[in-house]
């Protein structure tokens, strides 16, 4: 077997023009011209960093407020201050207050022209819109300065319904109702195998064209009865004397207009019928389970728009 040849060293007169050969003592040859500082690795002419104190952020933004901006995602993550303060309870509804008063940006509105008709193009799409006649409660888990979440679009600020929601719904009515399990995998896959399903579930687009909402959103309150209870993870029990502690949030107000949307991988007929049944099980799912949290208190219903609510 022949031997593994090392890379060889560049000898002192390969070292480019106008720099001399140092050894280091390690065996090592590097360049040094008669402009170096024998081998501490600067040079006297060098640009020297500017250290000039970084002044923090946080000051500069006391200044804004979300009653300036439009964007009610970036005044949700970005614009809540004084968390620490004795008032910090107070201006946690003060916060979600400014953020339901922002009215929907004009480029959502360019942008969902261009998504309607992009998806009209769409061999295999069916469509539909969701008529909510409560209010909507989604993303509650997700992160947030005030514990308690709200979905809204990264790029534009506007609640939306995510599509891997929709699919969960549309898959929680397919398994209580008639739909046979082959049906299932085709439209969901399978979960013991890596059968992924045909459809396409595209994420809920709040249609203002339609509903004509410019403030989508509203504050709404949960209240903890015991809050020292839950935070000691059950230590500290639960007394009729424990202060309720009022939790604003932001919901999805009643009357919103949402755009349902499945496409199916077979953009023949046969692929355009299981993509509305697709969005056929989504339309059930607000009518009989709810979208999204608290749908045991009324959150979440809905109805095709179009449909008598005795349907």
């Amino acid at each position: 077997m022949p031997k593994r040849r090392r890379n060889r060293q560049r000898p002192a007169a390969e070292v480019s023009t106008g720099q001399q050969a140092h050894d280091d003592g390690r065996g090592q040859v590097s360049p040094r011209g008669d402009d170096s500082d024998h081998g501490t690795g600067t040079r006297p002419n060098a640009p020297v960093a500017d250290t000039a104190p970084i002044i923090p952020l946080r000051p500069n933004l006391e200044s804004l407020s979300p009653n300036k901006s439009d964007h009610a995602g970036l005044a949700w993550q970005r614009l809540l201050l004084g968390q620490k303060s004795p008032q910090a309870p107070q201006a946690h509804h003060e916060h979600v207050r400014a953020i339901a008063d922002i009215k929907v940006p004009q480029p959502y509105t360019d942008a969902l022209r261009r998504w309607k008709s992009i998806i009209a193009c769409l061999p295999g799409t069916a469509q539909r819109t969701v008529d909510a006649s409560g209010p909507l409660a989604v993303g509650l888990g997700a992160a947030s300065p005030i514990d308690i979440g709200c979905a809204l679009h990264h790029t534009y600020g506007v609640p939306y319904l995510p599509g891997s929601a929709l699919k969960g719904l549309a898959r929680r009515v397919a398994g209580l109702s008639n739909v046979t399990a082959d049906k299932r995998r085709e439209l969901f896959g399978a979960d013991d195998s890596e059968v992924a399903g045909y459809i396409t579930f595209w994420d809920g687009w709040l249609d203002t064209e339609t509903n004509h909402q410019s403030k989508p959103l509203r504050q709404d309150v949960i209240t903890v009865h015991h809050r020292h209870y839950y935070e000691s993870a059950g230590v500290t029990p639960p007394t009729d004397f424990d202060k309720p502690s009022p939790l604003p949030f932001l919901t999805v107000k009643p009357r919103a207009q949402f755009l349902i949307s499945a496409t199916c991988a077979d953009p023949s007929e046969i692929g355009l019928t299981w993509a509305e049944l697709a969005c056929q099980l989504v339309v059930e799912g607000f009518k009989e389970l709810g979208f999204g949290a608290k749908t045991n208190a009324g959150y979440g219903f809905g109805r095709r728009v179009g449909e008598s609510a005795e349907n």
